[in-house]
């Protein structure tokens, strides 16, 4: 039974023309959290291009599969939040500074998040979907780059095992 670093975390299934799913390892390869750790604002470690959620070998492997996947739908299933929030409107959240980042997710590491949203917006006919199972609660968003035009964004969902994706969408879609 492999262990820590043996486990192969990270895998890709292709269900023909409907699909490409990435099963990314966000949490073994990664960048250490930086500033500590929490939410954080104006945490310039963050920012850093060296920072890595993937880390190399994962990011080079999900870019390429980006690039050539023949799926309609490009689904990329991950441990932490992809999208950016206002935290402050969380109750349990701590800080009152806009622009806060959650330092364990994709906010810990600004600039691979720009890498990655960049191979997406490059794929012509990519319906991207991120799908993220942390913290425990659904809802949806949309992740772009700066200045990326909003129908070229990546949908991302946050799940959860008590809510359907029925009631995090609502009962008229989005």
């Amino acid at each position: 039974m492999p262990r820590g670093p043996d486990v192969l975390a990270y895998r890709h299934l292709a269900f023909g023309k409907l699909a490409d799913l990435a099963v990314l390892d966000t949490r073994q390869y990664r960048s250490k959290q930086p500033c500590g750790d929490g939410i954080k604002a104006n945490c310039a470690e963050a920012a850093e291009p060296r920072r890595t959620t993937l880390g190399e070998r994962g990011r080079g492997g999900l870019a390429e599969l980006l690039r050539s996947g023949s799926g309609t739908w490009q689904v990329l299933a991950q441990q932490v939040m992809f999208s950016q929030f206002d935290w402050r409107s969380f109750p349990w959240s701590r800080t009152t500074e806009p622009g806060a980042g959650k330092m364990d997710a994709w906010d810990g590491a600004l600039t691979a998040r720009e890498r990655l949203l960049g191979v997406i917006r490059e794929k012509p006919a990519s319906n991207p979907v991120v799908l993220t199972g942390d913290m425990h609660k659904g809802s949806r968003s949309r992740s772009r780059t700066t200045g990326a035009n909003p129908a070229r964004a990546a949908l991302a969902w946050n799940s959860s095992p008590r809510r359907s994706l029925r009631a995090a969408m609502g009962a008229r879609g989005w």
